[in-house]
């Protein structure tokens, strides 16, 4: 009986190792190694800054006025080589927080070395019903084949207006302005 034990289980464990080293081999194709790509999203923020009632007084005169320009100065997100030459999306986000009543139109123009506009981005910020915070955001995705303005001429300048929308209420209250940029590049 033990002979026979192990005449019926030695064939079947032999034949159930060989098969477990042989019968998962499957070819490996080197070649796809050149067609792997690898991408990575990043995020870098852009501006913040934070307006008051203030900005919207011409100090000249005590008058309300219903534009106020803010602009920020150098940015030099395109100027590595790198990025020119990786760069596949751009999604930029802007946010803004605040207590006024009136609602505004901010708009966002990107502008190359010369001051010329490049892209404009036009955001609407929320007024606040009672003076509690609100948020408003908005996000603009710029894919590969739009990203040929920006590597071209690099964007230096983001320049942002807000422009009153005047409900006949005091002009009142604060404004958190913030923005990024996520980036998405192929690495090589």
């Amino acid at each position: 009986m033990k002979n026979n034990f192990k005449n019926t289980i030695l064939p079947v464990v032999s034949v159930l190792i060989a098969t477990a080293f042989t019968g998962c081999i499957k070819d490996i194709d080197l070649d796809q190694a050149e067609e792997f790509e690898l991408y990575t999203t990043q995020d870098l923020d852009l501006v913040h800054f934070s307006i008051t009632q203030d900005n919207f007084n011409n100090v000249n005169t005590g008058n309300l006025e219903t534009v106020f320009i803010q602009e920020r100065g150098v940015v030099d997100f395109f100027d590595e080589e790198f990025f020119r030459q990786n760069l596949k999306e751009v999604n930029f986000v802007f946010g803004a927080e605040s207590t006024f009543s009136q609602s505004m139109l901010c708009n966002i123009l990107f502008l190359d070395p010369q001051n010329q506009e490049l892209y404009a981005v036009d955001f609407r910020v929320q007024g606040s019903p009672d003076g509690s915070s609100v948020f408003s955001e908005q996000s603009v995705l710029i894919n590969e084949a739009d990203l040929e303005q920006f590597k071209s001429a690099p964007f230096r300048k983001i320049d942002f207006s807000f422009e009153l929308i005047e409900n006949g209420l005091p002009v009142e209250g604060s404004l958190d302005f913030r923005s990024k940029a996520l980036y998405t590049i192929k690495l090589d």
